[in-house]
């Protein structure tokens, strides 16, 4: 490079300038090389600038960049994984509130409840939780029960979320599947779970059988006629009267009378 005292005062003034590596007088012209990694819009990374007149050079200079600020695409900022709540209620006459409050005082970020029997196998609002979870999300639910309808189910799902890279955290229980001891008691409990329904339906059942063989009161609508309006209907019934008529003679709608004579 040529000493800064050597050159004109236009010259010396290119030199201070951001990005100017060196400038140096040639015989057809001034050379300006720019750092590495500035531009302008006639170069890209670094470069010369040859001209004859200084005023040009200067503008050029005036005009140049960082490129690499300017050119490098900058990094989209990593996702955040997200809590996820999901709850669900049988029937109308139960809210959902209960379950949202805890949900989100559990620090979910969104949460998705939905009215529905947990026999359908159909769940929309839970098909749609299912498909938003990402990799570092976490699925938050109230109890087991309110996510799967059976134990082979939730291990089926959760096999699912856990190849998926989804942590599930259960409120009641104290479940995170993030860890794993959470992950062992998750096993345990929806297997007790499991069993505890099993043993809920066979006692419902044994109760069943034992009031239909000693005469107990098996639930439901009760009847609206008397066993003697009964045996009345099937008698008369016996003897050629009509429907209609032994509904007249017995104080009975037509249709109460068809029932007691089909059950015969």
């Amino acid at each position: 490079m040529t000493a800064t005292l050597t050159l004109p005062k236009a010259a010396q003034q290119i030199l201070a300038m951001p990005g100017v590596e060196s400038l140096e007088r040639e015989p057809d012209g001034w050379c300006c090389h720019l750092c590495y990694g500035w531009s302008t819009d006639a170069l890209s990374g670094g470069g010369t600038i040859i001209d004859r007149s200084l005023a040009t050079i200067r503008d050029h200079v005036k005009g140049a960049r960082p490129w690499q600020l300017e050119e490098e695409e900058t990094p989209a900022p990593a996702r955040q994984p997200r809590r996820i709540g999901y709850g669900r209620v049988s029937t109308l006459t139960q809210t959902e509130e209960t379950q949202r409050a805890a949900l989100e005082a559990a620090g979910c970020d969104v949460v998705h409840t939905e009215t529905i029997s947990s026999g359908k196998t159909d769940r929309p609002v839970l098909a749609k939780v299912m498909r938003e979870l990402q990799p570092g999300d976490t699925l938050v639910i109230c109890k087991l029960d309110r996510w799967a309808r059976s134990l082979k189910e939730l291990l089926v799902m959760a096999a699912e979320l856990q190849e998926r890279g989804v942590a599930l955290h259960v409120l009641d229980q104290a479940i995170d599947t993030s860890t794993p001891t959470g992950r062992l008691m998750f096993q345990v409990l929806g297997a007790v779970a499991e069993f505890e329904r099993e043993l809920g339906i066979q006692r419902s059942r044994e109760s069943i059988a034992h009031r239909r063989a000693t005469g107990g009161d098996l639930g439901g609508r009760r009847k609206s006629y008397k066993p003697e309006q009964a045996e009345m209907a099937v008698r008369l019934r016996g003897e050629g009267e009509s429907f209609r008529s032994i509904a007249r003679k017995l104080g009975l709608s037509l249709a109460t009378v068809q029932r007691i004579l089909e059950a015969v």
